[in-house]
């Protein structure tokens, strides 16, 4: 088997998080990928749903919803309901910058954040950014839950 073919193999592995393994949410996540007829998160992501939930998000929020800008970005998944990972809603999806992507899932000491507790990352970026006086007005986030996060 030469290796071009062994990398293509490689990649197609399932995801291996596992319930027990403090990543729960993403255990439940696959499962559910599973029901929907997907081999794991990645073949998702490259499906027609996905990319169809994915432009109608970015459309309806055109900015990063930690940041504010506008270029390059992504979605992140809040939670993993059936609803968001069918389309039916778009409820826990949030318009991202890369930058605030990886800053929110990633720890400085390169741990994998669970999903929720990314979200609750990147609430404390926006106020951060909110404080800041990035947004002027801000719709998205309750003034109540602003006061309650620290920096």
């Amino acid at each position: 088997m030469n290796k071009l073919r062994r990398r293509r193999l490689k990649k197609r592995r399932p995801n291996k998080i596992t319930p027990g393994s403090g990543m729960e949410e993403y255990a439940e996540r696959n499962d559910l990928l599973i029901d929907f007829g997907f081999r794991n998160y990645a073949a998702y992501l490259h499906s027609a749903l996905w990319k169809s939930i994915r432009d109608e998000k970015l459309a309806k929020d055109p900015e990063c919803y930690g940041c504010g800008r506008t270029d390059h970005l992504q979605v992140h998944h809040g939670r993993y309901t059936i609803d968001n990972l069918s389309g039916i809603s778009d409820e826990y999806l949030f318009s991202i910058c890369p930058r605030c992507h990886k800053w929110i899932e990633i720890t400085k000491d390169w741990i994998k954040r669970s999903p929720t507790a990314a979200t609750e990352e990147l609430e404390r970026v926006r106020a951060r950014y909110f404080r800041r006086g990035r947004f002027k007005k801000d719709s998205r986030v309750r003034s109540d839950r602003i006061s309650n996060i620290q920096p």
